[in-house]
């Protein structure tokens, strides 16, 4: 999680840049697992992005 915010806190970073075979960004791979941590990473990427992301497709056109 520490980690995660400190890269969020670097300049350019993009937290709706997609990659792997499914051209996910970091939420959608955080938002499928379902640990403690998991949730924390969430809401910091949340906060980085802003609401626009959470209506973000990736590559097979789910949200």
């Amino acid at each position: 999680e520490d980690i995660v915010k400190l890269l969020l806190s670097k300049r350019g970073v993009d937290p709706f840049a997609t990659g792997g075979s499914r051209q996910q960004t970091a939420v959608h791979l955080v938002a499928s697992r379902q640990t403690g941590t998991a949730t924390s990473i969430l809401r910091a990427l949340l906060t980085a992005a802003g609401k626009d992301i959470r209506l973000r497709i990736d590559g097979r056109g789910k949200v």
